[in-house]
């Protein structure tokens, strides 16, 4: 385990990812429909019907978008997403300018943790 410190990066300080087959497609959209009412201030990401990047399987993506919204609302959306992902993997993770270690070491998962393809993690952020 590494000593060093790692902050959140000012805008976007956690993703969240949930991922999908074919069998859990329609239960997954409708999931990010009723999060996306529940909470309109999170950003969502097109969703995305087939792998890309480290994530083995289709998923889609909101994240908190500013540190507005985190003391406040980051226990309740992870409180709704625990109690409604039913079947569904969900990752959430940091964003600190770390992408390796935020997807692996600082992540946070419901459901069946999944093997992501680290390779194409970067260990730092170039931005």
């Amino acid at each position: 385990m590494s000593d060093q410190k790692h902050e959140q990066k000012p805008h976007n300080p956690f993703d969240i990812h949930v991922y999908f087959d074919n069998d859990s497609k329609e239960f997954a959209l409708k999931l990010r429909t009723e999060l996306k009412e529940k909470f309109p201030w999170l950003r969502f990401m097109p969703v995305k019907f087939e792998r890309i990047g480290p994530h083995p399987l289709p998923m889609w993506e909101a994240d908190f978008y500013n540190y507005k919204n985190l003391d406040t609302e980051y226990g309740q959306v992870m409180q709704w997403l625990q109690l409604n992902h039913g079947s569904l993997t969900v990752l959430i993770h940091p964003n600190t300018g770390y992408p390796r270690k935020d997807h692996t070491e600082n992540a946070y998962w419901l459901g069946k943790q999944l093997s992501l393809y680290t390779s194409y993690l970067p260990e730092i952020s170039k931005r």
